[in-house]
């Protein structure tokens, strides 16, 4: 089954977005380390159907040295977005 019938399965009027966050230290490429060690996060909107992807934001990484894995302050920095 193609992509096609299963939007038409669902129901599903208008474009089928997703929004990607990659880790990178340098803007351009992706980072080489843990995801949260990043200096910066580039938050993108993908559109499934015409392959679209647009930059929306680009955050800088306030807390690169956590005192644990998993640290509240780090997620919510890029997950509101």
């Amino acid at each position: 089954m193609n992509s096609r019938n299963r939007k038409e399965e669902k129901g599903a009027k208008g474009t089928v977005k997703i929004k990607l966050a990659c880790g990178t230290d340098n803007g351009i490429e992706l980072t080489n380390k843990h995801f949260g060690s990043s200096n910066y996060f580039l938050i993108y909107d993908f559109d499934l159907e015409t392959k679209d992807l647009r930059l929306l934001k680009k955050i800088e990484n306030s807390t690169q040295v956590e005192e644990k894995h998993g640290i509240l302050k780090k997620q919510k920095a890029f997950l509101n977005y």
